[in-house]
């Protein structure tokens, strides 16, 4: 059987496909000055910005994990800091893994328990932005895909551009989604939706995102983003805003009849589009 034009493309090929799709309009980057840092600190009025840089997707490599672990726990340690707001250097959030170093790790012979240990790490990094001693908010500048969209789930909550898009597209690389992204967005938009969303791992645009509940607010004007984000983490480390935690919501995950149904549903679908 021929291979079609997708089986002969790379994963990173694929991811970066995705991801373009669509080209938000740049956002002020907020990076130390003069810093090759992979995660730029700097604290405005209360609120600590941490820009996630490494181009060109700002992917969740290793380096970028222990990064954002290490702003975090800098953050959370400094008493003048109320708040916490992630966003994306140039014209992406976050578009999910390192493709290039899961394959090495894919050939190594320890591989396998070098990416246990490392979602082990990256679930405890979530759990940390979702349940620290401070409240988080994902400024989404750009595409959230991946391991994007699974931080930017574990914050409290997420404001994004009109061009901003959210996926998991995972299973088209033959993965699955790894630091509770399967969990947190069944939680945020119910499991019919969540189950669609990762089985075509097609990206949701910002005002399809915002309608189904995954994105609490949109703004119209790039360079609003960040002092929108900035005012609701404030507004939630004051009591004003609820601080919410996507593992914990129950609305609209329904009953656990609802979602069986929705996964045998799902099921069927996808055996009848197997077979053509």
């Amino acid at each position: 059987m021929a291979r079609t034009p997708d089986a002969m493309t790379s994963p990173q090929s694929r991811l970066q496909k995705i991801a373009n799709q669509l080209t938000p309009g740049g956002v002020q980057a907020v990076n130390v000055s003069g810093s090759k840092d992979l995660v730029g600190y700097k604290v405005v009025s209360g609120v600590a910005i941490l820009t996630m840089d490494n181009p060109p997707v700002n992917s969740f490599s290793p380096a970028m994990k222990a990064a954002i672990a290490e702003a975090m726990k800098k953050a959370n340690a400094d008493p003048a800091v109320k708040a916490i707001v992630f966003t994306g250097a140039g014209k992406f959030f976050m578009a999910g893994a390192d493709i290039p170093n899961l394959r090495k790790l894919a050939s190594a012979s320890t591989g396998a328990d070098v990416m246990r240990k490392g979602l082990q790490e990256g679930h405890d990094l979530m759990d940390v932005v979702e349940s620290g001693p401070k409240p988080t908010v994902a400024a989404v500048n750009g595409p959230a895909l991946g391991g994007g969209l699974e931080l930017a789930m574990a914050c409290n909550a997420r404001v994004g551009t009109k061009t901003s898009i959210y996926g998991l597209p995972e299973l088209k690389l033959g993965i699955i989604p790894g630091m509770g992204g399967t969990q947190r967005l069944p939680r945020l938009i119910g499991v019919a939706g969540a189950v669609k969303a990762m089985l075509s791992g097609k990206p949701m645009p910002a005002k399809l995102a915002a309608k189904a509940g995954l994105v609490d607010q949109l703004v119209k004007k790039s360079k609003d983003l960040l002092p929108t984000a900035c005012k609701v983490a404030l507004a939630m480390s004051a009591g004003q805003l609820p601080r919410r935690k996507a593992l914990e919501e129950k609305s609209r995950i329904g009953s656990k009849a609802r979602g069986e149904e929705a996964i045998e549903l799902a099921r069927v679908k996808s055996k009848r589009k197997a077979k053509g």
